[in-house]
Order: structure tokens, then C-alpha cells, then sequence
């Protein structure tokens, strides 16, 4: 009977090396991942940069429209405050060249009511000539404008003009003695000074004339 011959075995596959082939060899559907986040998130950080940029540019843009604003308004407000201020001055400067071409004819007045002799004249032109001094007198308060005292008080140049010098015994110098023309104030401003009679002493007389 003949001998069959030795038929060698096959070896059998190792299914360890197939299969960590094929975990190795990456399929067309799996891509890095990780690049991929950093790449958005870059991206993402851009924007984000580019949107902070623009809001401070608009922060500012805001800023600078604010001042010009503030600025604006002050400069509004103090204009407002210049006008009313020329309106004021205006305003006092028409009263006063009113009180001063007023007060001219109530001298006149005065003059002719204080004449020796006036209260012969007749009632009704007396009366009329009152009528009128006390209506100017009451259109000057209206303006703020009145009359202040002189005699007897002690001469300020500030508010009176001394047009001459009298000797008076017991008499202070400089102590005004005569009132030529009243003197006027408008509010608390002096409108016209009072033309006043100063006192000089008979030894302040002998003394000017060594």
C-alpha cells in the first residue's frame, strides 16, 4: 500500500495583526478633531476681538459726542446769561437817562414852589404846579430813584459836590451847612451827587491864610 504524502498545514491568520491594522489605517470619514476646535476657537477669538474693537471706537465716538454736547450747553447757558445780563444793563441805563432828564425839571419845581412869594400866587396855579412836582417825584420812586439827606452830615466826595466854602462858628469843617441841589440815588447806586455849602471854621480860615 503506498505512503500519501506530507500535505504541509496553512498557517492560520493572525487576526490580532488584521485587526490592529485596521484600527491604524484611518478610514475617509475621520478627520483631526482637535484641529478643528482650535481653529474655531481661533475664529471665534477674531470676532469676538473685532467686536470689543468697535465697541470702543463706538464708546469713544459717544464720549467725544457727550462733551460736544456739555460743552454746547454751557455755552447756550452762558449766552442766555450774557443777554440777560446786556437786557439788565439796558434796562437800568433807559431808567437812569429817564431819572436824569426828569430831575432837572423837579429842581425847577422845587425852585419855584420854596420862591419867597409863591404862596401869593394864585391857589390854582400853586395847586397845579404841586400836582406836578409830586407825580414826577412818584414816577422817580417807581424807577427806584429818591432823594437822600445831605445837611448837616459830613462831606463825602463820593456823593456831594461842594461848590463853595462858608465860615460858621460851632461848626465842625467840612460839615455841609447849605444844599444847594439835592443829591439822588437809584437803588443803591448814586444817580447825581447833592451840590452842597461846606463849613470852614474862622481858625481854618486864619490857618489858609498864613
Amino acid at each position: 500500500m503506498a505512503q500519501e504524502p506530507d500535505i504541509p498545514e496553512k498557517p492560520e491568520p493572525d487576526t490580532e495583526s488584521s485587526e490592529h491594522a485596521e484600527e491604524e489605517v484611518p478610514t475617509e470619514d475621520q478627520e483631526p478633531v482637535a484641529s478643528d476646535t482650535q481653529a474655531s476657537d481661533l475664529a471665534t477669538v477674531e470676532v469676538l476681538a473685532e467686536e470689543i474693537n468697535e465697541l470702543r471706537s463706538r464708546a469713544a465716538e459717544r464720549d467725544d459726542f457727550l462733551d460736544k454736547l456739555q460743552r454746547t450747553k454751557a455755552d447756550f447757558i452762558n449766552y442766555q446769561k450774557r443777554q440777560e445780563r446786556e437786557r439788565g444793563r439796558a434796562a437800568d441805563e433807559a431808567r437812569r437817562s429817564f431819572a436824569l432828564r426828569i430831575l432837572p425839571v423837579v429842581d425847577d419845581l422845587e425852585l419855584a414852589l420854596n420862591t419867597p412869594g409863591a404862596a401869593k400866587e394864585s391857589g390854582v396855579l400853586l395847586r397845579g404846579v404841586e400836582l406836578i412836582h409830586s407825580k414826577l417825584l412818584g414816577a422817580l420812586r417807581e424807577e427806584g430813584v429818591a432823594p437822600f439827606e445831605s445837611l448837616a452830615k459830613p462831606y463825602d466826595p463820593a456823593y456831594h459836590e461842594a461848590i463853595a466854602q462858608a465860615e460858621r462858628q460851632g461848626v465842625a469843617d467840612q460839615t455841609i451847612v447849605e444844599v444847594v441841589r439835592k443829591g439822588y440815588m437809584m437803588g443803591d447806586r448814586l444817580l447825581r451827587p447833592a451840590r452842597v455849602v461846606v463849613a470852614k471854621s474862622a481858625t481854618s480860615a486864619a490857618q489858609g491864610t498864613h
